[in-house]
């Protein structure tokens, strides 16, 4: 097994990027294409994991795993990008360009807006924007 320098765990899968060639791999249930997104090849270890849309040597910096969904940042561009279980629109937010794997974003944000961490819940997601180190969530997010 290679050596990862992150990991997250969602509610039945697990994503993990390796230290040395910055890629997106996870294992576990897959029934909304949590761990294998929408493209993704058989490894050692799980699926390496990927969107649909997105060049299957991308390099990622983050990840982020919720109870059936999985949002990773791109490392050139540092994009958010989310697939899996849409429900409560935790994966495309509340405006998105919707492919085969959303671009997720909040209403409001530009879709090249670049991030710099990303965190999921069960239902909801919020990453932390580059530029003006905002905190942006969406999906069943109650706010107090």
């Amino acid at each position: 097994m290679p050596p990862f320098t992150a990991v997250a765990a969602g509610g039945s899968h697990t994503c993990a990027i390796t230290k040395e060639a910055a890629e997106l791999h996870c294992w576990g249930a897959d029934h909304s294409k949590q761990a294998t997104g929408m493209t993704a090849t058989k490894g050692k270890c799980g699926y390496k994991s990927y969107c649909a849309g997105l060049a299957n040597t991308t390099k990622f910096t983050a990840v982020a795993a919720g109870l059936f969904y999985t949002c990773a940042i791109t490392k050139e561009a540092a994009q958010l990008h989310c697939w899996g279980l849409d429900d409560h629109k935790q994966v495309t937010g509340m405006t998105v360009t919707k492919g085969k794997c959303g671009t997720g974003y909040c209403a409001g944000l530009a879709a090249s807006t670049k991030f710099t961490a990303v965190a999921a819940g069960s239902k909801h997601t919020c990453a932390i924007t580059k530029e003006a180190a905002e905190l942006h969530c969406w999906g069943q997010v109650t706010r107090r």
